[in-house]
């Protein structure tokens, strides 16, 4: 919780069509309970791309009044979906981390039980997502959504197979990331010193080989897209 009364609103500007706008526009109707998964093919990439994102709303969660009375204790609802090759979709254990666990920790996705991993394939990746039930998805812009989610083939009660109604029903947006060149409907966030040093720190507690080249953060962008398109 080391980000609460150390951000605030002022610290972001949202920025779209070269205009300030409002966080509400870019994360409508956004709540304190809403579940955000970061889906990340490269959790080191990722964290550069949306950390400055993630921290907005964490800024938002802890700026409530309920999180400024005596004995609050509690973090968002954040996660994040690590790639990692050969693996299974899962959730880590409340003793495990990976790697990239503790940088993400920095970002106050906390404890290591809002950390999934999952082959870095757009199938397990959006298999961990679904597990997640996230009310917004943040989805890298360049992965393929896969055509069809194909439910185990052990399951054995028919309803799996309508998983994706579920999901429609929970989720309430889609945002696709990027650290590309802008779309003419894309979303920046800019950050003021502070936010910019904790995504810094962050990246700096990434191993060595795990590191990006190019860890500016001017260059993410956001793009919502219609949830029925998505899914």
């Amino acid at each position: 919780m080391h980000t609460r009364g150390y951000l605030d609103p002022g610290d972001f500007r949202f920025v779209h069509d070269s205009s300030v706008r409002s966080r509400e526009e870019l994360i409508p109707q956004w709540s304190p309970g809403d579940r955000v998964v970061v889906v990340a093919p490269d959790p080191a990439h990722a964290l550069v791309a949306t950390g400055g994102l993630l921290l907005a709303l964490t800024c938002a969660f802890y700026q409530r009044p309920a999180a400024r009375r005596p004995g609050f204790y509690d973090y968002p609802s954040h996660f994040v979906v690590g790639g990692e090759a050969g693996t299974e979709p899962r959730l880590l254990g409340p003793s495990e981390q990976r790697p990239w666990s503790e940088a993400w920790c920095e970002l106050d996705v906390w404890p290591n039980t809002h950390h999934a991993v999952a082959a870095p394939s757009p199938a397990s990746l959006l298999q961990a997502a679904f597990m997640l039930e996230p009310t917004r998805l943040i989805w890298p812009a360049d992965l393929p959504v896969p055509d069809h989610y194909a439910p185990p083939e052990n399951a054995v009660n028919p309803d799996q197979t309508d998983i994706r109604r579920l999901l429609r029903t929970r989720l309430r947006q889609v945002l696709l990331w990027s650290r590309g060149e802008p779309s003419p409907d894309s979303w920046r966030v800019e950050l003021a010193d502070r936010p910019r040093k904790l995504v810094a720190e962050a990246e700096e507690l990434l191993p060595p080989d795990l590191r990006v080249s190019d860890a500016d953060t001017t260059r993410s962008t956001f793009r919502a897209v219609a949830i029925d398109d998505f899914l």
